[in-house]
This record gives structure tokens, sequence and C-alpha cells, in this order.
């Protein structure tokens, strides 16, 4: 399997294809779950024989038709061209059916275990290889139960995207309204060497209040 880095090149690649020749492909984030609690139980040694044994299995269900590599401590990654994410769905089903139903076989131990899987497609819209690599992780990260696949979709990432935006309509920093204030003027003095000429302003001092019409907060002083 590629590491992480020579894997990131392959995706500057296949997004810049996407982009000039219209070659889709797909990103399959594929984390293994109960990583910390499989570490505990079997340690190092342990854990390194099951991700070996997981490793094979991934060569064994793709059959080269994806470019695999180890993403991390816990994390494999597949990058799937000429697929797209909807395309890619029902084999990484079948790989999460897969993983539930192995054993394996860990020092004379058996353990078993299951993956969570985010998908992220590249087209000819895609801004940047990192962006798709982080829309997989976080569908990957939403699957909080495990043993489950979560597609991106646009429109999650939309109302993220609101949600960050709405901040600023809570109390104390919604912006303000110029239909919802109300001006007024008082007199405050009168400046001694005033001389009444309109073009020079008539020697008074005036303060503007701006007062807020019902339903709208301004931030406390």
């Amino acid at each position: 399997l590629y590491n992480r880095n020579h894997f990131l090149e392959l995706m500057d690649t296949a997004a810049e294809r996407a982009v000039t020749a219209g070659q889709i492909a797909s990103l399959a984030y594929i984390r293994l779950d109960r990583y910390a609690s499989l570490l505990a139980e079997t340690g190092l040694a342990g854990i390194d024989l099951l991700l070996t044994d997981l490793a094979n299995l991934l060569r064994a269900h793709f059959a080269g038709s994806a470019q695999l590599a180890r993403f991390g401590d816990d994390v494999f990654s597949a990058l799937l061209i000429g697929q797209s994410a909807e395309q890619s769905q029902h084999s990484l089903q079948e790989l999460l059916k897969k993983v539930e139903g192995h054993l394996f076989d860990v020092n004379g131990r058996t353990l078993q275990t299951t993956l969570s899987i985010g998908v992220a497609g590249l087209n000819e819209k895609t801004p940047r290889a990192q962006d798709v690599v982080d829309r997989a992780h976080r569908c990957a990260d939403e699957l909080a139960s495990g043993n489950a696949l979560k597609l991106f979709n646009p429109a999650d990432e939309l109302a993220a995207a609101a949600s960050r935006g709405s901040t600023l309509a809570q109390p104390g920093r919604r912006p303000l309204d110029g239909r919802r204030l109300k001006p007024r003027q008082d007199q405050t003095g009168h400046h001694q060497n005033g001389c009444g000429d309109p073009g020079r302003g008539d020697g008074r001092h005036w303060r503007l209040h701006l007062r807020l019409r019902e339903g709208l907060f301004v931030p406390d002083q």
C-alpha cells in the first residue's frame, strides 16, 4: 500500500485530470472502528497484525481497481478512478459486509471489527484534492455508530456554512437594519461663537440617538 504523502500526490493528479480532462474519480476514507479499544486489547504488535490482515482484505476486495494507501494509524484510503461516489457505493457496501463478517486472527485470538467509510467525488468542479479528502473525512466522522457508509452531499456543506454564518443572527450579534432604527435628535447646548449662518451651522450642538425598534438586539457596551 502507498503511504499518505504519495497518495496525496495521486489525489492531486486525479483532481487535475478531473478538471482538465473530465475524468471522474472518488475517494473512500476507510476508518477502522473501535481502534483505541482494539489497541488496548491487543497491544501495538497485535494491532499491526490486524491492520495487515485488513490491508490484505482491501487488496483482495478492490483487486487492482483502486489506488490504496495506509493513510493514518486507523485509516486506509482508496482512490477509485473512473467511478463517481455513487458508482462506488455498492462495492463499498460489500466491503463493509466482508469486514463485519471477517475473523481476524491476532496471536491466536479471534477478533472482529467494522469500518466507517466516508466517500467524496472528484469532478470538473473539484476545487482542490485536499478539499475532497476533508469531505470524505467529515463523512466518516459523522458515522458515530460505525459499520456504515456516508457519501458527501454538497447540501450538507451548504447547511454547515449557513449554520456557521447564523452566529451573526444571534442576540448581541445581529447586523443593524436601517428599517429598524428610529432616529431622534436632542439639542445639548449652544456654541458661543455660532453665527446662525445655515452654511456654517447655527451654533447649536446636537446629539443623535438611535432607538431600536422591537425585535432587534445590539451588543452590550
